[in-house]
């Protein structure tokens, strides 16, 4: 009995002995000091091929991230979803090699002998939704942001933007030959002082605006179009001239009938020289990336350009005085001048844009070249007072005469060059603040007040000569349309806000 006690009592000891130094490693101190093998492999092996050269996380591999904010933000994975929400790890070929496969391994030949593996990249297809845009959410180039089925941006419209801008322009002054003059009684042709002489027109401080939308085509924002149109405000003037006491006020202008001399045409109690300005025009472009390294964009730009800018300046002149011998008669005349240029052309030109953090600076340059559609309208007339109708007579006043009334056509090659530079700054991750500078120049454009003609024949004064006389057939026609282009030019402060999805 005594040795089966002994037997029982030795084999626990043993049991416990056994269990004890099974459980020793994992009460020890230094057990995390302890390398253990797993106990057995997670998934299937990848060959080492497969896997690619390593890439460096730094400048030009910024896709593979993408930040939740700002600078401060967090960086987290870029989108790599399929459609079906499955983790698309498909081999992608890159500048580093390809990424991690999810592709089965090759079924093991007959007799249990592993397939060979394919070559690095073999049978890598994109999925369907990768993208490889780059740049933080604020810059609106973003990747895993939207829609995993639309490559992490969403559908179209959230491929869009939209701007506002407030234009705070200057143009190029606008200029006519002098046309208000004042003379002491008798009025005496050298005696005569410029009242109005032509030398600045229109106010050359224009407000406006421009507004801008753009669409990428690709979820990638490699393929886009913009569209862009702009307006100045409508600027008029107006200045009304009284004789002064002991004078009157006269026109002088060249006598071309009777040897080019300066005369006195009329004379008037009152003359009011007014004209208003407008400049508007749109484009819109194709826009095609050409660098792109998440801090820095540039894109080429080709479109097509239309700029309108038009024009008047009108005469007016009322008096009281013997017309012919019908007696006294109170009348008004007018001259009327207009200038419309359209240009239609085609455009070439760039634009950039580098983010600072929150900050980002843009700029552009776009030519166009076409042609420039000119149409000038002069009309003018007269209208008596009077106990007795005058008879009729030509049609016209003094410087819009039956020589030049009508509408008139032409047509030039024209260049308008723009360059713009804006500084800004992003409120929220989709809208941003800038103010910048643009200068626009326009060539061979025609302005209303230089197609006056200053020149003119008596004889188609109206009831100068009753009835109507017309010059002699063998003089040279005077006034006529001057058809004078000049340059134009239109630049300013612009401030505005953008949206992007």
């Amino acid at each position: 009995m005594r040795r089966l006690w002994a037997w029982v009592l030795g084999g626990a000891f043993a049991v416990l002995g056994s269990a004890a130094s099974a459980q020793e490693p994992w009460g020890r101190s230094d057990f995390q000091q302890t390398n253990y093998a797993p106990a057995a492999a997670l998934g299937r092996p990848v060959p080492a091929a497969a896997l690619g050269q390593p890439r460096v996380l730094g400048i030009g591999n910024e896709s593979d991230v993408s930040t939740a904010g700002y600078m401060n933000g967090r960086p987290v994975a870029a989108s790599r979803i399929r459609d079906n929400g499955a983790p698309m790890l498909a081999p992608v070929p890159g500048n580093g090699g390809p990424y991690l496969t999810d592709v089965p391994a090759p079924a093991p030949l007959p007799g249990g002998v592993p397939a060979p593996a394919p070559a690095p990249g073999a049978g890598a297809v994109p999925g369907s939704s990768f993208c490889e845009a780059c740049g933080p959410v604020f810059g609106g180039e973003h990747a895993g942001f939207g829609d995993p089925a639309f490559g992490g941006h969403g559908p179209w419209w959230t491929r869009t933007w939209f701007s506002a801008e407030f234009l705070n322009w200057f143009t190029q002054n606008a200029v006519s030959p002098p046309l208000v003059h004042a003379a002491p009684i008798p009025a005496v042709v050298g005696n005569e002082r410029v009242l109005f002489s032509g030398a600045s027109l229109y106010p050359t401080y224009h407000p406006g605006g421009r507004f801008t939308a753009g669409l990428w085509l690709d979820p990638c924002m490699i393929h886009g179009v913009d569209s862009s149109f702009m307006f100045l405000g409508t600027r008029s003037f107006s200045q009304t001239f009284i004789a002064p006491a002991g004078q009157i006020l006269v026109r002088r202008v060249i006598d071309a009938q009777n040897g080019n001399v300066p005369i006195f045409a009329e004379t008037a109690n009152t003359m009011t020289v007014s004209g208003i300005a407008q400049l508007m025009g749109a484009d819109i472009n194709y826009r095609r990336v050409l660098c792109n390294d998440c801090a820095f964009r540039l894109d080429l730009l080709v479109g097509f350009r239309w700029n309108q800018l038009h024009d008047t300046l009108r005469f007016t002149e009322t008096g009281t005085g013997p017309l012919l011998n019908l007696g006294n008669f109170t009348g008004t005349g007018i001259d009327d001048f207009a200038a419309t240029n359209n240009f239609f052309g085609g455009q070439v030109g760039v634009r950039g844009e580098r983010d600072i953090g929150r900050f980002f600076i843009n700029g552009y340059g776009k030519i166009a070249l076409g042609q420039t559609q000119h149409r000038i309208a002069i009309s003018g007339g007269q209208q008596f007072v009077a106990p007795v109708p005058p008879p009729a007579g030509l049609p016209g006043n003094l410087l819009a005469l039956n020589s030049n009334i009508g509408i008139h056509n032409a047509t030039s090659f024209s260049v308008i060059p723009e360059l713009g530079l804006n500084l800004g700054y992003h409120l929220t991750p989709r809208l941003r603040f800038f103010v910048g500078y643009t200068f626009m120049y326009w060539s061979n454009v025609m302005r209303a007040g230089e197609q006056i003609d200053m020149r003119i024949q008596p004889n188609r004064i109206p009831y100068v000569n009753l009835p109507p006389i017309p010059p002699p057939a063998a003089q040279e026609i005077h006034p006529v349309v001057q058809f004078k282009r000049t340059d134009f030019w239109a630049q300013g402060i612009n401030v505005g806000l953008q949206f992007k999805w």
